[in-house]
């Protein structure tokens, strides 16, 4: 059995598990866009973390606004925010 260990964030996690001495290697779990970042930024060369499994989407960044922001304005960066994936869904807070 093994160990389950939180790291910062999925850079953290990749770069570790790449480090690790550790037979059979470990496993790091991931956000979906992090690979491209890591191997396009240098952190990892490309094709030494490898896809194993994927779950469904989880829609993860909330956009917010200030009170001071014009109601017609709220309204047109959402609709403009919406638009940039088919699918997307709101849930407008108040």
């Amino acid at each position: 059995m093994g160990w389950l260990i939180n790291r910062a964030s999925g850079t953290e996690a990749a770069l570790d598990m790449l480090d690790s001495p550790l037979s059979p290697p470990p496993v790091a779990v991931i956000p979906d866009y992090a690979l491209p970042l890591l191997e396009g930024c240098g952190s990892v060369k490309p094709g030494s973390l490898r896809v194993i499994g994927k779950t469904q989407a989880v829609p993860f960044i909330p956009a917010f606004v200030g009170d001071a922001m014009p109601a017609d304005k709220q309204e047109k960066l959402l609709k403009v925010l919406l638009g940039t994936k088919d699918g997307a869904k709101s849930r407008k807070q108040s």
